[in-house]
């Protein structure tokens, strides 16, 4: 049949060679119609001197070329699968623990479109892994920042500073300033070269808009923001290859949906697949996540902006401790890298002695985080996380009765500090500060709602401020806040050095807090409200200060070890020595403190049981195995 189909190939006539290149590869495999049938003329042609057939003979051989061309190019086109699927492959990346992934406000993992590196967020500062290296390097440039991005051609780092937006080449060189006052979050560089981010609105802040800035330097602009009283927030804009659309998330209430903005006609179209952090895919896909910890792909057209398809599930096991931005990072070639969940692991209540000797606190365990002794002693406040998404709300435990009692229904609210009366509780809902009756007799109270997030530290011995940490909002730092004047707020000490986890001493005249100005995480104390230099308290790392009731000592973790420094207070504050009180395998985190010592100083509540992993998770070859599947069902 191959013979004969050639030869039908070559004739003379259009009308006696194949219709279309299908046709003629069919007839190659013997597939063909009676047209295969045809017998090979005879007649003069083959006759003919031979320097006379050499013209038709060339034209022939092109015209077999042309047609093995376009049946080879239809055979391409319309050929089954490989016999051998593309495997997915799905591996841990362990980190070490100088340069383990931990999440700040809205911040994710990210991956450099050409899949040549992935960025996160450590103690040590933004963190650099490459696909051709065993282990992470800190990134050029970015000590300080916070919020990593990268250009579309995978050269540059963009982050945030504090209220300024870099970039730095990773090839080495100079950071540049792309804005001096961005505040935001889920930074995205587009084809265009602009990168587009979300931020509280100025009216109302509880909404949020979108912002474009061009990545050559320039000043921000809103290009979207929800109609007023719509109850709306825009999140995590990504603009689609021909620079026409953006994709969002768009949030209404708890629920978050899929939107696209076209930018030329400004129509917004809102879609019903639930999801948000969209992130592109060139093989045709938008991946979002979901508050239950999961990850999906959708089939999307980019052109036409519209979905094609059902969604997917990637994965199940996603880190999300937040409910706005997923903390997975696509490229845009298809490689993931997630945070594995862990977080919300079940974990144990402990009451630990001097000694190290520990004894559970509360029969059932949950997944704890944060705890804190009442002013009297008889009662823990502590943020309870749900093992299987990401909320979280602040309990107390009373510690006679063995009996819960919650304080927030919302699932955004952690961090829980004591009202030295005992009489309220100050936390963190959605990153801002709020207070609530700590008998749960009124419902709770905000007290300073912005951009940016706000880790709350300590209320003043008179009980009518409140000492806390702002971050990613343009006032970066330690600030502090009258009740009665909220939400005004003074700055005590400007954001340098990441200085986090305050603490008041007991008469109010000293502030502990930890900072990396020297490379690594140390304890330092200063005048309240200042002004006055610092003092050295921890010696080979310290982090997480805590004060006792009397003043006489200052606690801190030094890896897995509870440190006491012996400290005076007047006239002046100085370290008369330091000591280990026990070492054990109990909950420690990079930023906020997850113990406290009791009010006699002789015990101290602490965590065991799961933490928050230090391992990544890395995703090759998936969409190429999606692709593979949607051929096989054609």
């Amino acid at each position: 049949h191959v013979e004969v189909a050639v030869e039908q190939a070559l004739q003379k006539l259009p009308a006696d060679r194949f219709t279309s290149a299908a046709e003629f590869a069919a007839a190659l495999q013997g597939q063909g119609t009676a047209s295969m049938t045809r017998a090979r003329p005879r007649g003069p042609a083959a006759q003919l001197p031979r320097r006379l057939t050499s013209v038709p003979l060339l034209a022939g051989a092109g015209l077999l070329l042309a047609a093995l061309g376009l049946a080879g190019g239809w055979a391409l086109w319309h050929q089954k699968p490989s016999a051998f699927p593309p495997v997915v492959s799905r591996f841990a990346q362990p980190l070490p623990d100088s340069m383990a992934y931990f999440e700040t406000l809205a911040d994710q993992i990210v991956y450099a479109p050409d899949c040549s590196v992935f960025a996160y967020t450590s103690q040590a500062g933004i963190v650099l892994r490459y696909a051709d290296r065993v282990e992470p390097v800190p990134a050029p440039g970015a000590r300080r920042g916070t919020l990593p991005f990268f250009s579309p051609d995978s050269r540059w780092l963009g982050y945030l500073e504090g209220p300024r937006l870099m970039k730095v080449p990773l090839a080495g060189g100079a950071a540049v300033a792309i804005c001096d006052s961005c505040p935001g979050y889920a930074f995205s560089w587009g084809g265009d070269d602009s990168v587009r981010y979300y931020a509280a609105g100025d009216a109302e802040l509880q909404t949020r808009q979108m912002f474009d800035v061009p990545a050559r330097g320039g000043i921000p602009r809103v290009f979207a923001t929800p109609d007023s009283g719509s109850g709306e927030a825009f999140r995590s804009p990504v603009l689609l290859p021909g620079e026409r659309t953006v994709l969002f998330a768009l949030f209404k209430g708890k629920t978050s949906r899929l939107a696209a903005l076209n930018l030329e006609t400004g129509v917004i179209t809102r879609f019903e697949q639930v999801g948000f952090s969209p992130q592109w895919v060139d093989r045709g896909f938008v991946v979002l996540g979901n508050q239950d910890g999961s990850l999906i792909a959708l089939p999307f057209d980019a052109r036409r902006a519209r979905p094609t398809g059902a969604p997917v599930t990637l994965a199940s096991d996603v880190n999300q401790s937040n409910s706005f931005v997923t903390t997975a990072g696509v490229s845009a070639s298809g490689s993931i890298a997630y945070p594995q969940s862990g977080a919300s692991a079940l974990r144990q209540l402990m009451l630990v002695s001097r000694a190290g000797q520990a004894t559970p606190l509360a029969s059932e365990p949950r997944a704890f985080d944060n705890p804190r002794f009442s002013p009297d002693g008889r009662r823990i406040a502590v943020t309870i996380r749900v093992t299987d998404g990401p909320g979280r709300d602040v309990w107390v435990f009373d510690i006679a009765q063995r009996s819960w009692s919650r304080l927030t229904t919302d699932g955004l609210s952690d961090l829980p500090i004591w009202t030295p009366n005992g009489r309220r509780v100050v936390f963190s809902s959605n990153s801002d500060l709020w207070w609530v009756a700590a008998d749960g007799s009124a419902q709770a109270e905000s007290l300073y709602v912005a951009n940016g997030g706000r880790v709350p530290g300590s209320v003043t011995p008179d009980g009518r401020s409140v000492v806390f940490q702002e971050y990613a909002s343009g006032s970066d730092g330690i600030r502090t806040m009258i009740f009665d004047s909220a939400p005004a707020s003074r700055m005590m000490l400007p954001a340098a050095f990441n200085e986090s986890e305050v603490a008041l001493s007991p008469d109010g005249r000293w502030l502990a807090y930890q900072s990396d100005e020297a490379n690594r995480m140390e304890v330092y104390v200063r005048p309240y409200p200042g002004p006055g230099g610092r003092v050295s308290v921890s010696l080979l790392g310290g982090t997480e200060p805590a004060w006792s009731r009397d003043g006489r000592e200052l606690y801190y973790r030094s890896g897995d070890s509870l440190m006491a420094a012996a400290v005076s207070l007047a006239p002046t504050f100085a370290v008369t020595g330091r000591r280990v009180l026990f070492t054990g395998a109990f909950v420690r985190a990079a930023n906020s403190r997850e113990y406290d010592p009791a009010p006699d100083g002789q015990r101290f509540v602490m965590i065991r049981g799961g933490t928050t992993q230090s391992t990544l998770i890395i995703l090759n070859d998936v969409f190429e195995r999606l692709v593979y599947e949607r051929e096989l069902k054609k």
